[in-house]
C-alpha cells in the first residue's frame, strides 16, 4: 500500500493538529503499509529514519518549490525546516503580524565609510522620529524579524550590511532592548533613478526558531563526505 498523497496532504493543511497528532497519523500508515508496529510516542532515532525514507519513497514533498511564497504547516525535521528557509524566497510568513512597526525615514541611507557627522545626524534622526518613539511594542524577551529596505540613487553604491549596522545601532534601545534579540535580519538594496532616498523599516515579532511545528527530530546528514572543521 503506497501513502496516499490527498492524505498527506490533508494532514499538512490541518493547522488545528498538534503536532504529536500528525507523528501518530503519520505512523499509523507507515504501521500499516510495512505490517509493523511502532509507537508515535516512543520512537528511537532510527525508527524516525525508516519512517523518513518511507515518507521520500513514496514521493511525497511536504515542501514544494512552487510554494517559496508560503510556509508548510510541518516541516519532518530541522533539515526540511532549515532547507525551506535556505530556499525560501521570501519568509515574512514566519513573523506574527502583530505586534509591528512600519516605518518609512526620509533620509538617505548612510554607511560606516561615511563621515561621522552625517552618521550621528542620521542616528539622531532615527531615535527622535516621530513613529519609532510612539511605543516601545516589544520586549527583551521578544524574538525579531527586521527588514530594511534602502532605496538609494543609481549613482551611488553602499554595502547593504553597513547601511543596516548604522540603522540597527539606532533603532537599539528604542524599538528594541538589544540587537542579538533580532533572529531574522531581510535587507534590500533598490537602486532608484527617480525616487526620493530613503529608508523602509519593517519589525515584528518572529517565529523562525519556534520548532514546535518540527514533527521528528533531525536524520543523519553525510555533508557528502565534507570534513568537519572545529574553529
Amino acid at each position: 500500500m503506497q501513502i496516499n498523497h490527498d492524505f498527506v496532504d490533508w494532514l499538512l493543511q490541518s493547522t488545528d493538529l498538534k503536532v504529536d497528532e500528525l507523528r501518530y497519523e503519520l505512523v499509523k500508515r507507515f504501521n500499516a503499509d510495512t505490517s509493523q508496529s511502532l509507537n508515535s510516542e516512543s520512537l528511537t532515532l532510527s525508527e524516525e529514519v525508516s519512517i523518513l525514507q518511507w515518507i521520500h519513497q513514496n514521493e511525497v514533498y511536504f515542501t514544494k518549490t512552487e510554494q517559496v511564497y508560503d510556509t508548510p504547516s510541518w516541516f519532518l525535521n530541522e533539515t526540511d525546516k532549515n532547507s525551506f528557509i535556505a530556499n525560501a524566497l521570501c519568509l515574512r510568513a514566519f513573523t506574527n503580524p502583530f505586534p509591528e512597526k512600519n516605518t518609512p525615514l526620509r533620509l538617505p541611507p548612510l554607511s560606516r565609510q561615511s563621515k561621522a557627522e552625517r552618521r550621528k545626524k542620521l542616528r539622531e534622526y532615527i531615535k527622535n522620529h516621530v513613529f519609532i518613539k510612539e511605543t516601545n511594542l516589544f520586549t527583551p524577551e521578544d524574538r525579531l524579524y527586521l527588514k530594511l529596505v534602502f532605496t538609494i540613487r543609481e549613482s551611488r553604491d553602499k554595502d547593504v550590511d553597513n547601511m543596516a549596522k548604522e540603522v540597527i545601532d539606532a533603532l537599539k534601545g528604542e524599538l528594541f532592548p538589544d540587537d542579538k534579540q533580532i533572529h531574522h535580519l531581510e535587507i534590500i538594496k533598490f537602486k532608484t533613478t527617480y525616487l526620493e532616498e530613503n529608508i523602509k523599516i519593517q519589525i515584528r515579532i518572529s517565529s523562525i526558531n519556534d520548532h514546535s511545528n518540527i514533527i521528528f527530530r533531525d536524520e543523519h546528514i553525510n555533508w557528502a563526505g565534507q570534513q568537519k572543521v572545529n574553529l
